[in-house]
């Protein structure tokens, strides 16, 4: 079995690595890194070496060296022994040394073609050849981003940004470099030296504010608290990204599937409700704080109904109240029963009231998607009274809902064949998915 590899993040700027666990030991005793230094191996979390506790939970193999080697003493200079057999193998390490890193080279040469030659087949993009062997580096990030986000690709990004910016300038390879920049940055704080906040975005995510960046999202929190109180108990609705982002749609969201030039997270919704998320949690402390908690709450049902990988686990259970327990409760529905009782008990204002309205009318019309897998009859009948009722646009949100009414119309134009209209719908945009 190969030994597992660390990357070790020295003042979120430079990286050490890939090392094994006895080279992590030497580089400490030779002072290259710190304990308030982050530490991670490939698809898992970056870790700081004096948080034992998460150490010791994440990477239990590190939590001893940390014990003994160092929180007993900064840089120990304690010299590692060596076993030397003859002098022959000294007089040959550098020769061995080469051959290992020419055969590195090649290896990675080879792979990094494949994984160019795959891109090219998976996506159809044969005009991205040249661009892609005019920039090596694209083909490089290829590589090291693989199938999922990881320390290696990070370090990879971070280390070359200068010469990405440079590229995406000078050699016409916007298009390609902007899917992995969007990764780093939004794994982050949600920015890149040297890309705008309205190039991050894209064209695909009009309706959410173009500035989705970690420290944009903690002070839009801390100027709105006065106002949570009031927005929970229905009572406004403020125009505002925090308000709106509270009360977006987590279905459409949901149906927009990848979006061209994204590959982690899928689209800018989703990108800036995680950042948005982590903003909130910087700033207040869900424990002692119960309209925070509802908040948080919120957001991470928007991602549990976007992203299967969403972790909604029992340490975050959806606590939600008043106005955002309503429209949660909407859009959990799954009869007209269980719909009529998501007002129960909320006294909700004028505004709070359209809201809720629109969202019941295109809940009623998903539920029959949902709860049938044909449409006959009568279920065709009710499909096209409840599509009368959808708006074009959302209310405050301002999403765009005629793509999906005409997939509605499409299956009622093809007898209730709800393949058949998805059929034809994902032959129009590919990136469109009304169907679980």
């Amino acid at each position: 079995m190969a030994e597992k590899l660390y990357l070790i993040r020295v003042d979120m700027e430079r990286f050490i690595g890939p090392v094994s666990l006895r080279e992590v030991r030497d580089s400490y005793r030779r002072m290259e890194f710190g304990l308030q230094d982050e530490i991670a191996a490939s698809n898992k979390e970056w870790v700081a070496f004096d948080d034992l506790e998460r150490v010791t939970r994440v990477y239990p193999e590190l939590a001893e060296l940390i014990k003994k080697e160092m929180l007993s003493g900064w840089g120990s200079t304690e010299p590692e022994p060596r076993s030397l057999p003859g002098a022959e193998i000294i007089e040959s390490l550098p020769r061995r040394t080469f051959s290992i890193i020419l055969r590195a080279i090649l290896l990675f040469m080879i792979a990094a073609s494949v994984f160019a030659t795959v891109y090219v087949v998976k996506e159809k993009k044969t005009n991205e050849v040249k661009l892609l062997f005019k920039d090596p580096k694209i083909i490089q990030a290829m590589f090291y981003f693989a199938d999922s986000y990881n320390p290696y690709f990070e370090a990879f990004m971070y280390r070359n940004r200068s010469d990405i910016n440079r590229s995406m300038k000078k050699n016409g390879t916007y298009k390609l470099w902007i899917p992995y920049i969007r990764a780093v940055a939004f794994k982050s704080e949600g920015r890149w030296e040297g890309v705008s906040f309205k190039k991050l975005r894209g064209k695909d995510a009009m309706y959410a504010p173009a500035d989705c960046s970690l420290k944009t999202w903690k002070t839009r929190w801390q100027r709105s608290r006065s106002q949570w109180s009031s927005f929970l108990r229905g009572r406004t609705l403020p125009a505002q990204d925090w308000a709106k982002v509270l009360v977006w749609d987590p279905i459409y969201v949901g149906q927009r599937l990848e979006h061209p030039g994204w590959i982690e997270p899928r689209n800018h919704y989703e990108a800036c409700l995680k950042m948005a998320l982590k903003g909130l949690e910087e700033v207040s402390n869900e424990r002692e704080d119960s309209d925070a908690k509802i908040l948080m709450s919120r957001l991470r049902w928007n991602l549990s109904n976007i992203e299967e990988s969403f972790d909604s686990s029992d340490e975050h259970e959806f606590q939600m109240s008043g106005s955002l327990w309503s429209l949660s409760c909407i859009e959990d529905s799954d009869s007209d029963d269980s719909l009529s009782q998501c007002q129960n008990g909320v006294n909700l204002s004028r505004v709070w009231k359209r809201l809720i309205k629109e969202r019941s009318q295109l809940r009623r019309a998903r539920m029959i998607l949902n709860n049938n897998s044909a449409l006959r009859g009568q279920v065709i009948n009710d499909l096209n009274e409840r599509l009368k009722a959808i708006p074009n646009r959302g209310y405050l949100t301002n999403f765009d809902y005629r793509d999906e009414i005409k997939f509605y119309q499409l299956v009622i134009d093809n007898g209730g064949k709800l393949d058949e209209a998805n059929a034809k719908m994902q032959k129009k945009n590919s990136s469109l998915q009304f169907l679980n």
